[in-house]
């Protein structure tokens, strides 16, 4: 019983790993103009898993595929977002720009 739970407790547990491109942290938010957001194209891609590793949806949640899939050459902003719940995960990446 216990064996058993140290594997359940190491499966859920592993969905708490992400790996980030070098890209992710590289911008200063201070010369970034939050307003005129509203006027760039947006691309969104999302990958939903179960247990955190299970997929259930796969998109190809990377920058230069998103930014392709929404027909955008320059990208101004990329926004990562994380949603847990109960025991699925959902990861998604917003980028913006012309």
């Amino acid at each position: 019983m216990k064996k058993l739970a140290i594997l359940l407790s190491a499966t859920l547990l592993s969905g708490c790993i992400f790996v980030h491109t070098p890209a992710m942290n590289n911008l200063e938010l201070g010369k970034v103009n939050f307003d005129e957001l509203h006027d760039k194209k947006m691309g969104r891609s999302c990958r939903t898993s179960l247990f955190g590793f299970i997929p259930i949806r796969m998109d190809d949640t990377g920058i230069a595929a998103t930014a392709w899939s929404a027909g955008i050459n320059n990208v101004t902003y990329v926004e990562h977002e994380y949603t847990w719940l109960l025991l699925a995960t959902q990861y998604c990446v917003t980028i913006f720009g012309n």
